[in-house]
């Protein structure tokens, strides 16, 4: 650690970084935050997945170390027999890949694993790795809180909560999905209680993480786009039967998708055939079965490469909580959308909104086709979204994470 300067530690998941997964790139928000008020950060990763037993070390602005894995140069290699396993098991998927799926939901597919719990020998491997002098222990989820008790350290500790865990189980539950872990909010509230301070991904989530634990200091910080800014002279040029989709492999993603695929986008077709949706992201996997006017990209490093040429975006969730980070992308590359009310869900409302929240699936179709009909729509949200992107900058966070901190 870096003599004379501020410490802090952060426990997560997986190492942060931006166009990743929304929880990484949220996560990369707080990152930078401690950054630019001047700590040294230690990166404390829980995770047990990884692509091969042994991968390339993802670039980090902090020190990393890990807990099922050691980094030697550049290099990550697996050290626990649960890490080796999930290796192996993800290797042999790359030599064998799943062909079909997304047309209909198995049994299997309605278990949502919300998150894991640490195992009794994960908790002690991470309190052996939190400095004894760290100044902030930031936590990811209340998933990861458990290293603090009995913890005698006096850093201010922090809750980086991404969502109100009794919520998401509720809105799981009630669309049909087993829910592992099913979080009941005395529960919830029990371990927030134990944090000095909350950090809420919106207004909304920041009323109930503060009911939760009145006694506690909560404040709300935004995630900031992992995508650059899109540039404004070029919304005429984009064709407007071109649409976005961008997603991970998540429960409440594919859900949304398979939702749409079966219930809205034959209507869209019927009254524009020429009509394309461009996925992006993971959740291209789940879907391999070829569709009519559908095409698969997978992931992309440039996520304007595929935005650019899309006219707006859409996002038919239809179960979940927080805060969609992956719309926060889509209005920084120049796109409104068309989405539900559970994807509208915390984000910030006003006139200059870029975003139509409509339920049902007639609705969404007619959302749909109205704005590939009516360009000046679509091109207007796209305008409105680059100007609405800017509540996502890092500078507000930084600036409320300073305050939490004080």
């Amino acid at each position: 650690m870096t003599v004379g300067k501020r410490t802090a530690a952060f426990i997560c998941d997986e190492p942060p970084a931006p166009n990743q997964s929304g929880p990484s790139t949220y996560n990369h928000t707080i990152l930078q935050g401690l950054i630019d008020l001047g700590y040294a950060v230690t990166v404390i990763c829980t995770t047990r997945r990884f692509k091969a037993v042994v991968t390339r070390a993802p670039r980090v602005e902090a020190q990393v170390r890990y807990i099922h894995a050691r980094q030697v140069g550049d290099l990550l290699v697996c050290v626990t027999p649960q890490a080796i396993a999930r290796a192996g098991k993800a290797m042999l998927k790359t030599l064998a890949p799943k062909r079909g799926g997304g047309a209909s939901a198995g049994e299997g597919d309605r278990v949502a694993r919300i998150g894991r719990f640490l195992s009794p020998r994960e908790r002690r491997a991470v309190a052996e790795l939190i400095p004894a002098d760290v100044d902030v222990l930031a936590v990811d989820t209340i998933f990861r809180a458990a290293p603090l008790e009995g913890w005698k350290g006096q850093a201010r500790t922090v809750l980086v909560a991404h969502d109100v865990f009794y919520e998401r189980s509720r809105s799981f539950a009630e669309n049909g999905f087993k829910v592992l872990p099913m979080i009941e909010r005395d529960a919830e509230a029990a371990i927030v209680g134990r944090f000095d301070c909350i950090v809420a991904i919106n207004s909304s989530d920041q009323e109930r993480l503060a009911d939760l634990a009145p006694a506690r200091p909560c404040v709300t910080i935004l995630p900031t786009a992992s995508s650059k800014p899109a540039a404004l002279d070029g919304q005429a040029e984009r064709p407007a039967n071109q649409i976005f989709y961008l997603g991970t492999r998540a429960h409440h993603n594919v859900d949304g998708l398979r939702w749409f695929f079966d219930t809205v986008w034959d209507q869209v077709r019927a009254r524009r055939p020429d009509a394309v949706l461009n996925l992006v992201g993971s959740i291209c996997e789940d879907f391999r079965d070829e569709r009519a006017g559908v095409v698969l990209h997978g992931r992309v490093d440039d996520l304007s490469s595929v935005a650019g040429r899309c006219a707006f975006a859409i996002n038919p969730v239809r179960m979940g909580s927080g805060l969609k980070i992956k719309m926060v992308d889509c209005f920084n590359l120049g796109l409104g959308c068309v989405t539900t009310r559970v994807g509208a869900y915390g984000f910030p409302v006003g006139e200059a909104a870029p975003f139509a929240a409509v339920d049902g699936p007639e609705a969404f179709a007619d959302a749909v086709v109205r704005w590939i009909d009516q360009p000046d729509l679509a091109r207007q949200a796209g305008l409105d979204a680059v100007g609405y992107a800017r509540l996502f900058r890092q500078e507000g966070a930084t600036s409320a994470l300073e305050t939490v901190l004080a």
